[in-house]
């Protein structure tokens, strides 16, 4: 946290996040140990529901401007 990396910093931190993800999965959860098919389909659940979220959150965002507000 102490070395400015500039427009680097962002995919570091990332990474490092993913990374921690990761092991916090696979050790802490005991994921190691699970038998594949079911891994891969809470994976597939996970990133489908994080899917539909920025999907509806993205389209929030891009209409914010289509409607006029009072006052301004």
């Amino acid at each position: 946290s102490f070395i400015n990396l500039g427009a680097w910093s962002g995919p570091v931190a990332m990474v490092i996040a993913a990374i921690k993800a990761l092991l916090v999965a696979m050790i802490f959860m005991h994921l190691r140990y699970e038998k594949q098919k079911i891994v891969w389909a809470f994976a597939f659940a996970g990133v489908f529901w994080l899917s539909i979220m920025m999907v509806l959150s993205m389209a929030d965002y891009i209409s914010r401007g289509f409607l006029a507000v009072p006052g301004k």
